[in-house]
């Protein structure tokens, strides 16, 4: 469930009632209740205990790799977060609350904020030292233990992020269009056709799938993040030489209309111009990353991060059908399907061995991406003419 969302308004509401209630009619029973000594003591903690639970409840999460648990929640949540309540309220609120009875008998006052003031500028920037630290380490830790880094990335420069110089347009290419399924391709592919003597243009961009490029989604004259790609497809479409190959990658659609804009975008390529879909991987409920590193962390089963294979082929059956029909009605166009390369015959995995192949939950890291390519290098190869 979404949150925060309007569902708050229900609980913020009741508790606005409820204090009007009291307010209003005093002798009411609801007011003589939340009146009593053990009622009034939790109002006392209460937002310590408010903010105490949520560090409790998220290191909780962690350890579990994310499965739910209403016991353990409502011990670590519940009695330990209002346990570390009471003593906070008794051995800080309190003491500092007592210090306006004397307020005339603190010496240097001044001092004390400026020391309170120091004290919380050097944790902030003691908590911001060991955050660096402990994401370089992680990155360096990830790097060595489950290689997602893969074989190496390449920035060019020739993306919607970078901008695109003059030499984005000159010489052999390729361009690499989709959403942020190709945005996490493009480091890879643009190093491994560099290595071919091909750049690898990349008109993707998160949120944009290959079809609002088609020739009637151009059009509309959308003003959203996408239309920034239009200008430069238009100009590397229009080339006096075309383009050499496309790569076009997804989270794909699927329907009539997606099935004529995909031929669409297609049609508008020179016939010379080869032309690669990449098929969905699978898609995983959790973070993949996150679910592999804590499960070896905390010695659990990785089970917890596999999917069976039934579900991914029944949600993507008509998307790839409609994938699957392209080839055949157009003779410069391939079709590879990456499925067998993260499932067996009944389960999918965001990992082999210790490499683990996903970002998140459904994007490839740059090991995946490098899977992807090693796996399907004759049709890689025939982008680039070498094959």
């Amino acid at each position: 469930m979404l949150y925060p969302s309007w569902y708050a308004v229900i609980p913020a509401t009741g508790a606005a009632l409820v204090i009007l209630c009291g307010v209003a009619r005093p002798e009411n029973t609801v007011a003589r209740l939340l009146a009593l000594r053990g009622m009034v003591t939790i109002g006392l903690v209460s937002y310590a205990w408010y903010l105490w639970h949520w560090p409790i409840l998220s290191y909780m999460c962690f350890v579990r790799v994310g499965e739910p648990s209403l016991l353990f929640d409502t011990l670590g949540g519940g009695m330990l977060a209002f346990a570390l309540a009471c003593m906070s309220y008794l051995f800080i609120e309190r003491p500092i609350g007592r210090w306006r009875k004397t307020r005339g008998r603190i010496k240097n006052p001044d001092r004390l904020v400026l020391g309170f003031g120091a004290a919380g500028v050097a944790i902030a920037l003691i908590g911001l030292g060991t955050a660096l630290v402990g994401y370089r380490s992680s990155e360096s830790f990830l790097a060595a233990h489950y290689g997602i880094e893969g074989k190496g990335v390449l920035d060019n420069g020739c993306d919607s992020k970078t901008g695109f110089g003059e030499y984005c347009f000159e010489g052999p290419l390729g361009i690499i269009l989709g959403d942020s399924h190709a945005t996490v391709l493009t480091g890879t592919f643009a190093k491994r056709f560099d290595a071919l003597g091909t750049r690898l243009v990349s008109m993707a961009r998160g949120g944009c799938n290959a079809q609002l490029l088609s020739p009637s989604q151009r059009k509309l004259n959308r003003r959203d993040d996408c239309a920034i790609l239009i200008a430069p497809y238009e100009r590397l479409i229009r080339r006096s030489s075309p383009v050499s190959f496309a790569i076009i990658s997804a989270l794909w659609s699927s329907g009539s209309d997606a099935e004529r804009l995909l031929s669409d975008t297609i049609s508008e390529f020179d016939p010379q111009t080869r032309v690669l879909l990449i098929g969905p991987v699978p898609m995983f409920p959790n973070s993949s990353l996150e679910c592999v590193v804590l499960s070896d962390r905390y010695q659990g089963s990785r089970d917890h991060c596999v999917v069976p294979r039934g579900e991914f082929e029944l949600f993507w059956k008509a998307a790839v059908a409609m994938l699957q029909s392209m080839p055949r009605k157009f003779p410069n166009v391939r079709y590879v399907d990456p499925i067998d390369l993260f499932c067996d015959q009944t389960s999918c995995r965001p990992f082999r061995s210790n490499e683990v192949l996903y970002l998140d939950s459904h994007h490839l890291s740059p090991a995946g991406a490098d899977l992807l390519f090693d796996s399907f290098r004759s049709d890689f190869l025939w982008l680039a003419g070498k094959g």
